[in-house]
């Protein structure tokens, strides 16, 4: 309950990490490799991509409410894309498997096509997760989800659109993620196989707040 004594749906509401000082770390080695990686030489992480995502999303089923994942995450998939690392001719299995069960011993000819099978898998577990969570850690499973190459987006681009919708309402608030989203929209229409056009009366609605704020100001 809150202090007011009403109820929360909140899962986050009233935890405290049980050691905050390597809370406080990790965060702030997020923030270090968020800044470093993509800058620095990135070509040099690609042969570690599928290693370090598939640690990442291995420990968010353990911690599923550490927004810090979700941003390493986030990281990788915008170092993906700065490398064009999907562009690949190789064909993408598209079963929905566990994460567990995947083998995270592979080759680099075989990289492309794990990276995007275990990119997709988790990003149905966190489009269902972030429907729970608000605040800051909302916001990270939304950056994630939008960060995705059109390549790591299967089945019914229309299981994303109400995180669109609801990353662009956050975004009138908060426009680095308002302006993250439009960036992912147009990066997204250039791809033929999502078919984003067909969504446009369920997005486009989003975008009328800004203009009317644009105009106000």
């Amino acid at each position: 309950e809150n202090d007011d004594g009403t109820t929360t749906t909140d899962p986050v509401f009233g935890m405290k990490p049980i050691k905050p000082k390597d809370f406080e770390i990790f965060y702030n080695l997020v923030d270090f490799c968020q800044d470093l990686l993509p800058e620095q030489s990135p070509d040099l992480f690609q042969k570690w991509i599928f290693r370090f995502l598939y640690e990442i999303i291995s420990a968010s089923t353990k911690y599923p409410l550490v927004s810090g994942i979700y941003r390493f995450a986030t990281l990788v998939m915008n170092i993906c894309l700065k490398l064009n690392f999907f562009k690949s001719d190789r064909s993408i299995p598209t079963t929905r498997g566990g994460i567990e069960m995947m083998d995270i011993d592979i080759n680099e000819n075989e990289q492309v096509a794990s990276v995007c099978t275990l990119v997709r898998r988790f990003a149905h577990e966190v489009l269902s997760r972030q429907k729970q969570y608000r605040d800051d850690l909302l916001v990270a499973c939304l950056q994630f989800i939008i960060s995705l190459p059109s390549e790591c987006i299967d089945y019914d681009f229309a299981d994303y659109v109400p995180a669109i919708q609801l990353a662009l309402s956050i975004g009138l608030t908060y426009l680095p993620l308002a302006e993250q989203t439009i960036n992912s929209l147009e990066r997204w229409s250039q791809s033929t196989s999502l078919n984003l056009s067909n969504y446009y009366d369920q997005i486009l609605p989003y975008l009328d707040d800004f203009l009317r704020l644009s105009y106000d100001q």
